[in-house]
């Protein structure tokens, strides 16, 4: 493995805000110590989960900011830098290693579709414009091209990259990747973005996991990260009984109106009724949960015995 620094849950932090869209700073500093408070070994900043998209470069720099301040050293930050062009990217990661991230992570710029060629270009740039570790944010329905095995083990050979998230939702990449690091000798941390396959996150050589849902349920999946490692299999089922339960959060709003934003209204709502955060909107022009819509989520929480902070 790599970078030993980074392992286990890594949790894609949510961005609390108000009605204003203002970052909710109280909240997320809540939600920050609600992560620690149950074993996660690392966090993701502005990332998806984040709704980075709909934030102002200098929010996503204040958010990541406020996150390596609250954890004050005690797990490892990772800050999404992503842009839709290398040299937009290159601007906001040196924003933001200023502010003490362990790592940043970019996806290949998104909106338009690029050659691999200029997908291994575009790291190499932002890697030699910034001395800290850089990982590449594989999510190809996010950006239309995928990194391949070969770009990915290139890029981890020349040094330009330490680790990879790969959320293209087939874990073939990582075991590509496996196999490549094997036969190649070059070193990478691999993670998984994935709230459902954590069980097997280890068996496709994975050294952690990215799971959005850990925003609500961190302790469980902490839970199942170590029950990997001994080879706790009755355990992990048991357990992943909670995180299908736990999933239902994301799914309170059905068909058509049913949107991937709609899965962080649940989250958010759901945080809100644990008492972790304030304020459940979302970024326009998504929109919070009804009540009718969020009426099952007392029920939800009540099945998964979380201890908030």
């Amino acid at each position: 493995m790599s970078d030993s620094l980074f392992k286990g849950i890594i949790t894609p932090l949510l961005t609390p805000i108000d009605q204003q869209e203002k970052i909710d700073e109280k909240s997320l500093r809540k939600l920050v110590k609600y992560q620690l408070s149950n074993g996660v070994h690392g966090l993701w900043a502005s990332g998806t989960s984040s709704e980075f998209p709909a934030l102002r470069e200098e929010e996503r720099v204040k958010t990541i900011q406020l996150v390596v301040d609250e954890v004050n050293g005690k797990v490892p930050v990772i800050g999404n830098v992503t842009m839709p062009s290398t040299r937009l990217t290159v601007e906001l990661a040196k924003q933001s290693i200023g502010n003490g991230v362990s790592a940043i992570a970019a996806t290949p710029p998104y909106f338009f579709s690029h050659t691999q060629t200029e997908i291994a270009d575009h790291y190499r740039a932002i890697r030699h414009s910034v001395d800290v570790p850089l990982w590449i944010y594989n999510i190809p329905i996010m950006h239309k091209t995928p990194v391949s095995p070969s770009t990915v083990a290139t890029l981890a050979s020349e040094g330009v990259i330490s680790g990879i998230k790969d959320s293209s939702g087939t874990g073939e990449l990582l075991t590509e990747l496996h196999i490549l690091r094997d036969n190649m000798g070059f070193d990478l941390c691999s993670t998984l973005g994935t709230s459902v396959r954590v069980g097997v996150a280890l068996a496709l050589g994975a050294q952690g996991v990215v799971p959005a849902l850990a925003n609500v349920i961190p302790g469980i999946f902490v839970d199942i990260w170590n029950s990997s490692e001994s080879s706790n299999f009755e355990k992990i089922k048991l357990l992943n009984e909670k995180v299908m339960t736990a999933l239902q959060l994301g799914l309170l709003r059905k068909p058509p109106e049913s949107t991937q934003g709609s899965i962080f209204s649940g989250y958010k709502k759901a945080l809100v009724e644990l008492g972790i955060i304030e304020f459940d909107f979302v970024t326009k022009p998504h929109k919070p949960l009804t009540t009718d819509e969020a009426k099952e989520i007392p029920s939800i929480l009540s099945k998964l015995n979380i201890n908030n902070v």
